[in-house]
Formats: C-alpha cells, structure tokens, sequence
C-alpha cells in the first residue's frame, strides 16, 4: 500500500518538474523569438536591390511561380530540410534497434560517423570553393545516396557498415554547408 503512495507521490513531483522546465523553455523561446523580431528592423538592403522597379504583390506573386529555377530550388531545398530530421532520427534508431551498440568494437562505428561529420564539414567548404554550389549540392546529394545504397544491403553488420556511415556523415554535414551557400 505505501509503495503505490510512493510511486503516486513520485509521478506528482515529476509532473510538477516538468511543469517548470516547460516554463523555463516558454522564457528562452519567447526572449529568443523577440531577439529575432528586433534584430530584422536593423537589416539593410544593398543598394542593387532598393534601386530595382518594386512590383506589385500580385504581380510579384505570378513572377515566383513563373520562375521555373525557383521551383526546381525550392523542391530539393524542401525535399533536403524534409529529410535532415528523417536521417537524424534514423542514425539514432540504427544505432538502438538495429546494431544494438554495446561493446568497443561497435564505437568505433560511431567514431567513423564522427569523422565524417568533421570531414564533410571541411569537405564541404572546399568544395563549394572548387565547384559552383549548384554543382556541389548535386555531387554531396550523390554521396549521400550511395552510401544509403551501400547501406541497404550492408547494414546488419557493424564494422562493413562504418564505411557507409563515413560517408553519411560526409554528406549530411556537406549538405548543410552546400545548402547554406546556395540560399545565401
């Protein structure tokens, strides 16, 4: 009977925990989101762009949508910030259920999927240095596929699927890069 007592008491107080993180967190995101606000009144346009002919918004509205590169950046913009949060999950998932991470050995898989994160950072940089960001988005976009296609079919196995992780790490990290330099 007191067990129950203790475990009812328990969840109150960790219900009441929790209560105050979400207060905490309202704080930060409202102060965050302000800071945000406030911080577009002091962006100024280059002189290129005030000196431009304004046009209307509905006419501006038909001119987007008839920008034929407009959609074709748009949907692998869209289609790459869809499938970040995928591939994070993902990574976490394979890392629980599938491999079941428990000894040395398999820390050195997480080791290889750091040094790509670090590689493609630099990777990526260079690249984009080398190439025009179009071309470096496309190539790093290739990468990242082949090594889900290596994946596929090596994934049961810890040490074989480090390489492809290598390479996962490559291109989620150079993706981001490319991604930022394209959108400007």
């Amino acid at each position: 009977m007191f067990h129950n007592l203790k475990s009812t008491v328990d969840s109150y107080s960790a219900l009441f925990v929790y209560r105050e993180e979400f207060m905490y967190r309202k704080i930060v995101y409202t102060v965050a989101c302000g800071l945000l606000f406030l911080s577009s009144f002091f962006i100024k346009e280059n002189m290129f762009a005030q000196m431009q002919p304004q046009e209307g918004f509905w006419e501006g509205i038909k001119l987007t949508f008839k920008n034929k590169p407009f959609w074709w950046f748009e949907i692998s913009s869209f289609s790459f910030s869809f499938i970040f949060p995928i591939i994070s999950t993902g990574i976490l998932y394979y890392i629980d259920y599938v491999i079941a991470i428990t000894n040395y050995v398999s820390y050195a898989f997480l080791g290889t999927l750091f040094f790509g994160i670090i590689f493609g950072l630099l990777f990526g940089v260079w690249i984009v240095k080398k190439m025009k960001p179009k071309k470096t988005l496309i190539f790093i976009e290739w990468i990242l596929s082949a090594a889900f296609v290596i994946l596929f079919f090596v994934g049961r196995y810890v040490l074989i699927s480090a390489l492809p992780f290598l390479l996962v790490g490559i291109g989620f990290t150079g993706g981001s890069v490319a991604t930022a330099v394209v959108t400007g």
